[in-house]
């Protein structure tokens, strides 16, 4: 990130983030500090709002963080969310029998619910049984 210009080039999935962005979120917004999820249109990333958490800082915070310079054991897949993981069909994991943070799922599913269930984090599920 250029901190002159506030901008990261767009990664994928993830979009562009400017410091505009950066207090676009449900936490920012709302002042409640509380993640809103796809299921509210949060601007927000989970993994950021997550990362934030883990680091101590303010989830609604503006704060500049570089992700290099921690250690990658600080790092889990639960603090992605599953279509962030799957990022936009250019996917950094795939799954089928396990959720997407690597623990063994049964029963069966189907199309309806892949597209319009939630977590408990206003996430989509992406159920894959």
């Amino acid at each position: 990130m250029d901190l002159n210009s506030g901008v990261v080039s767009d990664s994928g999935s993830f979009k562009a983030i400017t410091y505009d962005r950066l207090n676009a979120g449900n936490a920012f917004q709302d002042g409640s500090g509380l993640y809103g999820g796809q299921e509210f249109d949060d601007n927000q990333s989970f993994f950021d709002y997550n990362l934030r958490g883990k680091l101590g800082l303010n989830p609604a915070g503006d704060d500049y963080v570089d992700i290099d310079q921690y250690d990658p054991n600080l790092y889990s897949f639960d603090m992605f969310s599953p279509d962030e993981l799957l990022n936009g069909g250019n996917s950094f994991v795939s799954y089928y029998g396990y959720d997407p943070t690597g623990k063994k799922v049964s029963g069966a599913t189907d199309i309806n619910s892949y597209f319009e269930d939630y977590d408990d984090n206003g996430n989509f599920k992406r159920f894959v049984g």
